[in-house]
């Protein structure tokens, strides 16, 4: 039987660029799920579709995927109490933004 974490896409495609899955602790010692570029954009890393886990906040759902996209600092971060409570909102939003034509399921092979 999978873990939540494990039925999300390992890649997807956004405005022509790959992403890949990666979880890691931040600064503030959360831990985070995103999607970060395979190689650099505009010569940096992005993360798109991040969402920190939280369990003292109130959650937080951003309406934009990518710090780019927005002119808060932080409006494109995301949170959730638990982690699967993460896993669930980033599933949610993958499903939308394919319907809409945003965002595709990447292909590493």
């Amino acid at each position: 039987m999978k873990n939540k974490l494990e039925t999300l896409p390992t890649c997807v495609c956004y405005k022509g660029v790959d992403y890949t899955l990666c979880v890691f602790v931040n600064a503030w010692d959360n831990l985070v799920v995103a999607y970060r570029s395979i190689m650099k954009v505009d010569g940096e890393f992005k993360k798109i579709l991040s969402y920190c886990v939280e369990e003292d906040k109130e959650p937080y759902i951003p309406e934009v995927f990518a710090a780019s996209e927005t002119t808060g600092l932080n409006e494109h971060i995301g949170n959730c109490k638990t982690l699967d409570e993460c896993i669930d909102a980033i599933k949610k939003v993958i499903a939308s933004a394919i319907e809409n034509g945003e965002l595709e399921i990447g292909n590493l092979a």
